[in-house]
């Protein structure tokens, strides 16, 4: 659950992101799972953990993970250094991938598992603060709209009623929805008293902000909050229909009728269900292995902690790929920088404004269309990495070890070397289809269709990944060992390789039909 119910959430997270703000999602979040930590703690049956870690935690997971990457990509979507960001963002993951199993490990040889659990809970209220890093983004993005709610609150100055003039058939039920948007948006909405507007935004509103600081959250506004509960609503202004408007762009056509979108979804998702399998099963695998050739008296005595190395190799080899995909994409095909050194060589050559008009338009699509096949090419090639290393972790002969000693040391081996450096590269590669998605979907349908296209790219991923752990555990019931399920990993990744492939050769195709039929 803790793999796939995140991303369930995100087709309905990712328009109230849109609607308040990066950082009250991200404290929301650390409150969610702070909330499901502490109460998992004193949990009795695993019901009780359904609701707190398999829903509670969950939406708080994917709210901070939602929120650090929308916040991310809408301060760097422009920037040469969008994939770097992208990757220093991701690879907090990899990080936490690398050091909690040992971190763990160790609590829980002092703790039980109830302690442990509360100190992972007070471990992650501290992402509370991060909330901060998203206050002054959020302000620039809403400054327009709170500057001109502001302009109303001071041309109308009867706005809010006073306490006399409330309406008294006011019923619980109402106050309590009516202050729903309210409680969601307070880390947003007092995230400052004065914010100093840009010059854009004083053109845009018509107002003069060169020398003047607009009071955003004004104290008449706070006081008038408290009077009524119609007011509570302004804290998010146009609460209902910003959010019905954000959540209606999920059902776009431009979504759903765009094959490159739906193709990449699909692929994805395809080789997410076999990326999670040596993720989770990787130590099983080895585990109940090397305990069979022991039994067997082939080995001597196992040391868990060397197999404990693997899962952490590729934490580690996580975190290294999303670095690395990061300064890859970052340091080819900024649509920026061509965008601006051909239009410039345009202007140049042509002085007419029509001309440069489309000339402008013509580069733009091609820098486009040059950055987004650069980024699948990657994608491809990340995913023939992922197969091969897969299919050398099946495939390694541990049954075929052999050691003398008392005690068995894994690394000591070939095959346990092998083994190790498989896991670091499917690290890698995990951290490439990190790192590149969130490229690729802007690259596919634009900023302003990101968010949509995010949340359903979410949801289908977290369905694979829930489907790739239970096929997992199936074939290990089954068959008794977790080889098939790496082989069957290896082949999906290779069968969303070719899904891709077969998909960009008839798109060729029939955009060279069209050619020559035009032609003739």
């Amino acid at each position: 659950m803790i793999f796939s119910m995140p991303q369930f959430f995100a087709p309905f997270l990712c328009p109230l992101l849109d609607t308040y703000g990066f950082s009250s999602g991200s404290a929301w979040g650390a409150l969610l799972m702070w909330i499901g930590c502490f109460v998992s703690s004193f949990a009795n049956s695993f019901h009780v953990l359904y609701l707190t870690l398999g829903i509670l935690t969950s939406i708080g997971l994917q709210l901070t993970y939602l929120s650090a990457l929308m916040s991310v990509t809408a301060q760097f979507e422009n920037s040469s250094y969008f994939g770097l960001a992208i990757g220093l963002t991701m690879c907090g993951s990899g990080v936490g991938a690398f050091a909690s199993n040992y971190l763990l490990a160790w609590l829980l040889s002092i703790w039980t598992w109830r302690e442990v659990l509360l100190i992972e809970s007070a471990i992650l209220l501290n992402i509370l603060v991060t909330a901060s890093c998203s206050h002054h983004l959020d302000a620039e993005l809403n400054a327009k709209t709170l500057v001109k709610h502001e302009i109303e609150d001071i041309n109308h100055q009867n706005k809010y009623p006073s306490e006399a003039d409330l309406p008294s058939d006011c019923s619980i039920t109402k106050y309590f929805w009516n202050i729903i948007p309210f409680c969601l948006c307070i880390p947003s909405l007092f995230r400052f008293r004065k914010y100093p507007l840009l010059s854009s935004h004083s053109n845009i509103i018509k107002t003069n902000a060169e020398n003047s600081d607009y009071d955003i959250v004004s104290k008449e506004r706070i006081n008038g909050m408290r009077f009524s509960n119609r007011s509570l609503s302004f804290g998010c202004p146009q609460f209902l229909q910003e959010f019905t408007s954000n959540f209606k762009k999920l059902f776009s056509p431009k979504l759903w009728k765009n094959p490159n979108f739906l193709f990449y979804v699909i692929a994805n998702g395809i080789a997410g269900a076999g990326v999670v399998i040596p993720w989770t099963f990787v130590y099983d695998h080895v585990l109940t292995t090397l305990y069979y050739l022991n039994d067997q008296n082939s080995i001597g005595d196992i040391n868990n902690q060397d197999i404990s190395w693997l899962p952490s190799l590729i934490g580690f080899g996580l975190l290294f790929g999303q670095l690395f995909y990061g300064l890859l994409t970052s340091q080819f095909g900024d649509i920026g920088t061509c965008f601006k050194n051909n239009n410039q060589d345009s202007k140049v050559e042509n002085g007419s404004t029509c001309c440069q008009r489309n000339c402008f338009q013509s580069i733009n699509k091609k820098c486009q269309l040059s950055k987004y096949q650069f980024h699948l090419a990657i994608f491809l090639i990340t995913l023939l990495l992922n197969s091969a290393c897969t299919l050398t972790l099946a495939l390694v002969p541990l049954w075929s070890v052999q050691s003398e000693s008392k005690h068995f040391e894994l690394f000591s081996h070939q095959e346990g070397k092998l083994l190790a450096l498989a896991c670091f590269f499917v690290g890698i590669s995990n951290g490439g289809l990190y790192v590149m998605f969130p490229q690729l979907i802007i690259d596919i349908v634009g900023t302003e269709l990101w968010s949509s296209g995010l949340g359903i790219f979410l949801t289908f991923n977290g369905l694979m990944n829930l489907c790739g752990t239970n096929i997992g555990g199936k074939i290990y019931d089954t068959r008794g060992s977790y080889q098939m399920a790496l082989l069957i990993a290896a082949f999906l990744s290779l069968f969303a390789f070719l899904l891709v492939v077969m998909k960009e050769i008839f798109t060729w195709l029939i955009k060279r039909s069209t050619l020559s039929a035009n032609s003739d």
